[in-house]
């Protein structure tokens, strides 16, 4: 998700501020990352404080997290994209019709 948030950025400073706001937020909610936890679960699995089985519990929550919020926060992005694509293209038929509407005054 970070990619693509990143990608849909136009500048540098815009794609710092998305990976760190996002970065934030993960640690500030102690939300479980698949990538980002598993070094510190596999280190708790090495030194014998968890079961292989806990691991692969906790990934297997971990992972359906990332899913369900990454689908519903990449449905509501892209739905807020469209919605403001559709008022754009209004404006721009408003603005495009005026126009017409001027000419023909003149």
């Amino acid at each position: 998700m970070v990619a693509w948030l990143v990608s849909a950025s136009h500048s540098i400073t815009g794609s710092v501020m998305v990976i760190w706001a996002l970065t934030f937020l993960i640690g500030l909610g102690h939300f479980a990352h698949c990538i980002a936890g598993s070094g510190e679960v596999l280190t708790a699995v090495l030194t014998h404080q968890v079961a292989w089985s806990g691991y692969f519990r906790w990934l297997a929550l971990a992972v359906a997290g990332n899913i369900s919020g990454g689908v519903i926060i990449v449905t509501l992005l892209e739905y807020g994209q469209v919605i403001a694509d559709e008022d754009g293209k209004n404006a721009v038929a408003e603005v495009s019709e005026k126009h017409k509407e001027e000419e023909v005054e003149i």
